[in-house]
């Protein structure tokens, strides 16, 4: 109250040869570099420098819709039933929440992505691939499509474990941003 009333006294004055910063004092008082976020904004930097930071707050504002992406891409490119999870949880409860999945959901879907990627990475061993790939296991394997597959190349493999590895990394991501924003409890 007692600023307001000495901006209204200051007004009042109408000293015309003299700003409203330069008649409160204000600008002797604060400097440009004690507030923080408008030096950040106002900064000279790069322009390349500028366009790559804003692209980076582009990409981290919408961690939770790139996972969900990533996740409807993880069934696209390994469908099976495995992979089923990831679907019945962007449709069926991500999409369907009020305002935004709790941290239980991104918890879940983490911990299932982690189990999804080393149970893959255990049938792709070359021990564990002949005794469930051949034979009786791999007729029923064929009938159920459970998603595993007998990749030869390096390159087959990664795109294989791929789509896994993208949504950990975005939800580990997302994780980060709500954290910083107070959001994730």
């Amino acid at each position: 109250m007692e600023g307001s009333k000495a901006i209204a006294e200051i007004i009042n004055k109408k000293n015309s040869s003299k700003t409203l910063l330069q008649q409160t004092g204000i600008d002797k008082r604060i400097k440009l570099k004690d507030m923080k976020k408008t030096w950040e904004f106002t900064r000279t930097s790069s322009m390349l420098f500028r366009y790559i930071e804003c692209l980076f707050y582009i990409i981290i504002s919408c961690t939770d819709s790139l996972t969900y992406a990533a996740m409807i891409f993880s069934m696209y490119t390994n469908a099976g039933l495995i992979t089923m999870f990831y679907p019945l949880a962007v449709f069926g409860y991500a999409l369907l929440d009020e305002v935004r999945p709790k941290y239980q959901f991104w918890n879940t879907v983490m911990a299932y992505s982690m189990f999804v990627l080393v149970f893959k990475f255990i049938f792709s061993v070359e021990f564990f691939r002949e005794i469930v790939l051949h034979g009786s296991v791999h007729y029923v394997v064929s009938l159920l499509k459970v998603g595993i597959v007998d990749y030869s190349t390096f390159g087959e493999m990664l795109a294989y474990f791929l789509p896994e590895l993208l949504i950990i990394a975005l939800l580990m991501l997302n994780e980060i941003k709500l954290k910083l924003l107070g959001l994730y409890w």
